[in-house]
Order: structure tokens, then C-alpha cells, then sequence
């Protein structure tokens, strides 16, 4: 329904089951749900065809996020000794396969603004849990520098004098870039995802509801 309450409701659905967690893609076509007999499932909103990303026969499959591309789903899938394992699928070719699969305890994916990098909750052990990412891609450079890392790199590189006039062409420069929002196409590289697992430098805590609301640098 219009979010000014103007016009008729247009029904999307008309099973019985009960329908959970709505996520709209970023491109608002279509709507993720699970339902309440563990099911996950994608719906065109202009056709009402209605896809099936997942079942799990033995809980809700109520972890999930879009990337900003509109094409991948990341969702949390949690096998019978209740690990969950981390799961994409691809709007494109309807299908899912596993990203991050093993023994710990991974969940709560959530896609960087760019479109590069999953972030997500890992659980090694029990109540203690640490922030991981991973590079959907071949890592650009090495993440998380240590503060004394980036201030070798700032001594040996010599700054160079910017002029005033160079100074606000810059200045007018970066104003621009902020205007532009580039178009996202996320990529994944299935093989070797595991190896680029990286721990954020945070210590364990007991986090949950991950999100991301503005892009985050790994330099």
C-alpha cells in the first residue's frame, strides 16, 4: 500500500502460512520472508512469482540480507547440531550454494556498501562472539592495518605542499565525487572463501543485530 495511505492495498500473497521478517531488495522489485514452516522465499512484486531459496527441516530460516546490487541473498542456514553455516543465492540463476560452510558457528551476513565485502557474527565459542568479514573477491590489500602500521607507511611517504588554488580545486573535486553514487555490481569468488575470513580488531562480546549503515574501509 502507499506509504501516504492513498489508493487500494494490492495483495501479493494469498497462501496461509504465516509470513515473517519482509526485506525488500535495494531496488524495491522484490520481497524476501520466511514463513513460520521454515521456509524462505523471493517474490516478484509486479509478477507475484514467488521462488523458494530455501527450506530447513529443522528451524526458521529468519537470518538473512540483500546485497546493494539487488542480486545475491546472504542468509544464515543452521544444521541439526544448530551451527549455522552461511549460504548465498543468486536472484539470476535461482540457485544457492554454500559460502562459508564448517565447523564453527557463523551468522548475522551482512553486505558492505560496496558490494565487496560479508560481514558477519562468528561464535567459536559459546557467548563469545567476534566480528568476521570476508571478501566476496581476491583481497585488494591487506585489512585491518595496526595503527603503527599506517604511521610507517605516513613516514615514508613524504607529504607534498598543495597550493591554495590546487587546495580548493581538490576541495571541488571531492564534492563532486560525494554527488556520485556509482552503480554496484557485486562479484563472488566461491573458491578460497574461507581463507579470507578476517577477524575485525574488536574483542568478544556478546553482539547481535549486526548492521551497516555507511561504508566502512579496511585501510
Amino acid at each position: 500500500m502507499d506509504q501516504m495511505g492513498q489508493g487500494e492495498p494490492k495483495q501479493l500473497t494469498r497462501s496461509g502460512k504465516f509470513k515473517l521478517g519482509l526485506a525488500w531488495s535495494p531496488d524495491s522489485k522484490r520481497l524476501l520472508f520466511h514463513t513460520n514452516d521454515n521456509f524462505l522465499y523471493l517474490l516478484d512484486v509486479d509478477s507475484k512469482d514467488l521462488v523458494t531459496v530455501a527450506h530447513n527441516p529443522v528451524t526458521l530460516i529468519d537470518d538473512y540480507s540483500w546485497s546493494p546490487d539487488s542480486r545475491w541473498v546472504a542468509y544464515a542456514y543452521r544444521e541439526k547440531n544448530f551451527n549455522a553455516d552461511i549460504y548465498l543465492f543468486d536472484t539470476e540463476e535461482k540457485k544457492a550454494a554454500g559460502f562459508l560452510v564448517g565447523p564453527t558457528d557463523d551468522y548475522q551476513p551482512v553486505f558492505t556498501p560496496d558490494g565487496k565485502t560479508l560481514v558477519f557474527l562468528s561464535e567459536p565459542v559459546p557467548e563469545q562472539v567476534e566480528i568476521h568479514s570476508v571478501s566476496l573477491g581476491p583481497e585488494e590489500k591487506p585489512p585491518y592495518r595496526k595503527p603503527e602500521d599506517e604511521e610507517k607507511q605516513d613516514k615514508e611517504q613524504p607529504k607534498k605542499e598543495v597550493k591554495g588554488s590546487e587546495k580548493e580545486a581538490t576541495k571541488d573535486e571531492e564534492k563532486k565525487e560525494e554527488g556520485k553514487q556509482p552503480a554496484v555490481s557485486v562479484k563472488v569468488e566461491f573458491e578460497g572463501a574461507r581463507g579470507r575470513v578476517r577477524r575485525l580488531p574488536l574483542a568478544p562480546d556478546l553482539y547481535k543485530n549486526l548492521q551497516l549503515r555507511i561504508p566502512i574501509t579496511t585501510s
